[in-house]
């Protein structure tokens, strides 16, 4: 197909000198003003090249700190049937990524990595570069890719928060391989969500940019830049129906991507805020059914015992206006904010109660420790069993926890639990009716049931409900 079409260029030599010279007059009406144009035509003009030096500004700046990396794999291949099969490292898949620190830190895509035996990045210099897995987050779809280098061009940070509708930004990355590539567009809204659904056991956070700047398959873990060549987002996601761009692209905030870059690089692990509440959305009915003027917020519909929510003085049916000062508009935005605050940091929690507005200080826990302590075993001596409590995240999707009860992790020989038939991994949700949360909510029901009468215990196993009697 190539050498058709250059055949085709060889033919219509005058139809090409022509082209030239359309060219040619081209880039002098672009040097020289059009003869007699108005006023408001120079003008015009003179802002569409202000605005072409500013893509031009923000190319250049941001080409050099911009990778192209190639994700490896091993497969096994035979030369004949007879052949025993060897192990080949073959390309399996392709992304863009970002050089944040000189000493050779790269931001990227966890998808663009995520099964890799072993990656390599392609500097905007030439340079092919071997390079390490530092840390992965499916959370945010966010990685750290280390390489082994001095010196490099990096690019700093924007301001997402600050980002306008509407503003012009630019997109670079490879698409389909190609290095380099510079597209530009606007900012089409902000605050997506439910654009890539759950990608681990506690979902996705989600709180997407989007834009109409072509981002294809290949751009992906590329940069999304505003008019000062700041990064404010890391492209991630498109909607398309070709395989292609069609004008729905989804960057990840640069507030969200910075967050997480840092504690990976200081820890190898993303650090979450905790406070242990199970969110709602307020729609117009429920505004309604709740006296507020106008739906927005969120409402408490569970509190984990014992978690920050819960020592802070937050309750079911608290309605959620505000979080560190920053009005809350939907309970996925509530729960991206609390993700993001740094453990050990004491925030401003305001919210509406039977109508007062009250202002409740809250500390921000650390969600893996906080998880770690609170799904320590305990014996149940009487039942011959350990348990756990269940702390069910993301199983609803909702806020940052979910109602738990309490999980089997072992039961002994010869216990009333075995010979009831309870197992690891059952979840006692009720005793005798009444609802528990907790191991020490567990104990209490126990310490007060009739045993001789029987005592009901109500258990969760898969997606199956049933119940056990135990008497002794």
């Amino acid at each position: 197909m190539i050498r058709a079409g250059l055949s085709r260029f060889r033919l219509a030599g005058g139809a090409l000198l022509l082209g030239a010279a359309v060219v040619m007059s081209t880039a002098s009406a672009m040097t020289h003003q059009p003869p007699g144009a108005t006023q408001d035509e120079k003008a015009d003009i003179a802002a569409a090249r202000s605005l072409s030096r500013a893509f031009q500004h923000v190319a250049k700046r941001a080409e050099p700190s911009v990778v192209h990396i190639t994700s490896l794999q091993q497969v096994y291949t035979r030369r004949s049937l007879f052949d025993a099969p060897r192990a080949e490292l073959a390309p399996g898949g392709l992304g863009s990524g970002v050089i944040v620190t000189e000493d050779g830190y790269i931001l990227t895509n966890n998808h663009v990595v995520a099964g890799a035996d072993q990656l390599r990045v392609r500097l905007a210099d030439g340079r092919e570069l071997e390079c390490q897995l530092v840390g992965a987050d499916p959370a945010t779809d966010l990685a750290v890719l280390k390489v082994d280098a001095t010196g490099l061009p990096i690019l700093a940070f924007g301001d997402s928060d600050a980002l306008e509708v509407g503003e012009w930004v630019v997109a670079i990355g490879s698409p389909f391989g190609f290095d380099s590539s510079v597209t530009a567009g606007i900012v089409s809204a902000k605050g997506r969500s439910g654009i890539v659904g759950r990608r681990s056991a506690e979902g996705l956070y989600e709180e997407f940019i989007q834009t109409d700047a072509a981002i294809n398959p290949g751009n992906s873990g590329g940069p999304l830049l505003d008019l000062d060549g700041r990064v404010v987002g890391i492209n991630t996601a498109i909607i398309t129906r070709t395989g292609g761009s069609i004008g729905l692209g989804f960057a990840i905030p640069a507030k969200m991507a910075r967050s997480v870059m840092e504690n990976i690089i200081a820890s190898g692990r993303p650090q979450r805020g905790f406070l242990g509440a199970v969110w709602g959305d307020i729609d117009v009915s429920r505004a309604a059914r709740l006296g507020l003027a106008a739906p927005g917020g969120a409402i408490i519909e569970g509190v984990m015992p014992e978690s920050p929510a819960d020592r802070a003085g937050l309750r079911v049916g608290d309605v959620v206006v505000a979080f560190d000062g920053k009005a809350v508009d939907t309970f996925n935005r509530l729960r991206n904010a609390i993700a993001f605050t740094p453990p050990g940091q004491t925030i401003s929690v305001e919210v509406l109660r039977d109508g007062d507005r009250l202002v409740i200080e809250a500390q921000i826990a650390d969600r893996e420790e906080w998880l770690a302590a609170a799904r320590r075993e305990e014996a149940i001596e009487s039942l011959g069993m350990t348990v756990i409590n269940a702390v069910r995240l993301g199983a609803s999707g909702f806020g940052d926890a979910d109602a738990g009860g309490v999980q089997i992790a072992s039961v002994a020989p010869g216990g009333l639990a075995l010979r009831e038939g309870l197992q690891p991994g059952d979840l006692i949700y009720a005793i005798n009716g009444r609802m528990i949360a907790n191991v020490a909510e567990l104990r209490q029901a126990l310490q007060s049931a009739s045993w001789r009468q029987g005592v009901r215990i109500d258990v969760e196993r898969g997606n199956r409900r049933g119940y056990v009697i135990i008497r002794r």
